[in-house]
C-alpha cells in the first residue's frame, strides 16, 4: 500500500508526526486498517481520541506520545530516563518505592460527556505491581483537577481494585465502582463505560471468558479536561509507588476513548487484527 492508498486520517496522523521530526511509523499500515475498520463499524466519528504506543505506531521515541486525532492532546512521559519505547509498547517501570512512576498525562479539550467507553490495552509486569504495599493503581483515567465526585469531580478510570494488579474494573467518581474481574496477569483489554443508570467494566477473564460488572450511576455525567494513563488527579498528579499509591508499571500498548458505549467484543476482534498483532492476548 503507498501514501495515498491510506486513509485521509491516517495521513493527517503521518503529516503531524512529520511536523514535529518524526518519521512515519513502520506498521502504520496497521494503524490505517484499524482506522478503516472504525469507519466500518460506524464508530470511529464517535472516537474522541486514541494514542498508539506501540513503537511502531507512534514516534517511538522521546517523551512525546502523540495523539492521533489532535495534536493538543499529545502525552507528556514522566521520568523518560526510566521509560522506554518497544515493539509491545511503552514500559513504565517500578521505581523505588516513594518515587513517582512512568505517567504519561496531557491534556483534553474540556467536554461532559453523559455515555462514554474507553478501552485500555496492557501488559502488566509478571510480579503484578512491584513495591505497592496499598492502593489502586490507575491505567486509564479521564478527570478534572479532581477524581472524586465529593470534591466536584467525576472522573472515569480503567483501574485495579488492590494492590497485585490483577483484579481489574471501572471507577466513576471514585464512588460508583464495577469490579473486580480476576483478569490475566499479563495482556489485558479492559473497557470501562458509563451511561445514564450504569458504570460497568469489561474483560477477559482468568478463563479468557468475556466478563462484565456493572453498579449503579449515582454520580451522572463525566466531566473531563485532561487525561493521564498510570495515575491520577487528585489536586496533584498521584502516581507513587507506596501505600495508597495509584502508579502502574508494566507496558502500555494502546488507549481511546468513545462518546458512545461500543461493544467489547467488537473492539476486541479489530484490535486483535490490525494493531495488535504480535501481542499475546487472551
Amino acid at each position: 500500500m503507498r501514501f495515498y492508498q491510506l486513509d485521509n486520517d491516517t495521513k493527517k496522523y503521518i503529516k503531524r508526526l512529520n511536523y514535529n521530526g518524526i518519521k512515519t511509523p513502520t506498521d502504520i499500515y496497521s494503524v490505517d486498517q484499524f482506522i478503516r475498520g472504525l469507519k466500518d463499524l460506524g464508530i470511529y466519528g464517535n472516537m474522541i481520541e486514541a494514542w498508539f504506543l506501540r513503537k511502531n505506531h507512534n514516534a517511538g521515541s522521546g517523551n512525546i506520545v502523540y495523539s492521533f486525532r489532535d495534536s493538543f492532546n499529545n502525552g507528556t512521559i514522566n521520568n523518560i530516563s526510566t521509560a522506554s519505547w518497544n515493539d509491545r509498547g511503552l514500559v513504565c517501570t517500578a521505581n523505588a518505592t516513594t518515587s513517582l512512576s512512568n505517567y504519561i498525562n496531557g491534556n483534553l479539550r474540556a467536554n461532559i460527556l453523559p455515555t462514554a467507553s474507553m478501552f485500555s490495552v496492557f501488559m502488566s509486569t509478571p510480579a503484578g505491581m512491584e513495591n505497592f504495599t496499598g492502593g489502586y493503581p490507575y491505567v486509564f483515567s479521564l478527570s478534572i483537577n479532581q477524581y472524586n465526585s465529593g470534591s466536584g469531580g467525576s472522573s472515569l478510570s480503567n483501574t485495579t481494585f488492590g494492590s497485585n494488579g490483577t483484579n481489574w474494573g471501572a471507577s466513576l467518581g471514585n464512588n460508583n465502582n464495577a469490579g473486580s474481574i480476576q483478569g490475566n496477569t499479563l495482556f489485558k483489554i479492559i473497557k470501562g463505560s458509563l451511561t445514564s443508570s450504569t458504570v460497568l467494566a469489561e474483560s477477559r477473564n482468568s478463563s479468557s471468558t468475556l466478563t462484565s460488572a456493572s453498579t449503579a450511576n449515582t454520580i451522572g455525567l463525566l466531566r473531563y479536561d485532561r487525561f493521564i494513563f498510570g495515575g491520577r488527579w487528585n489536586n496533584t498528579i498521584e502516581s507513587s509507588n507506596g501505600s495508597f499509591g495509584v502508579g502502574f508499571h508494566g507496558t502500555q500498548i494502546f488507549n481511546c476513548f468513545f462518546d458512545i458505549n461500543v461493544n467489547f467484543a467488537s473492539f476486541e476482534s479489530l484490535f486483535k487484527s490490525t494493531i495488535g498483532k504480535g501481542i499475546a492476548l487472551p
